[in-house]
């Protein structure tokens, strides 16, 4: 059986004009990572999750990856899955 669990990270925005966000650096435990790309940007209600994010599809070090912003509570995640052992 396999569980969910979203994992809060810190991370470095800008913001436009517009008021749009763009996520730049991701802090983890003692780790940065830097986003090369952002492709899009979508609300979504992502699997483990209870209500609705800003899911952002993102190139980091070469791979891509998705993080989230939950806009209500002014939290970024990332979505963790991992297998139960019986």
């Amino acid at each position: 059986m396999s569980s969910i669990i979203q994992v809060p990270v810190e991370v470095v925005v800008k913001y436009n004009e517009y008021g749009q966000i763009t996520p730049l650096k991701i802090f983890f435990q003692d780790d940065i990572f830097i986003i090369d790309k952002v492709y899009t940007a979508q609300m979504t209600t992502p699997r483990g999750g209870f209500s609705a994010a800003l899911e952002y599809k993102c190139l980091i070090k070469g791979k891509p990856k998705k993080i989230y912003f939950d806009r209500y509570n002014s939290k970024w995640y990332v979505i963790k899955e991992y297998n139960e052992c019986d």
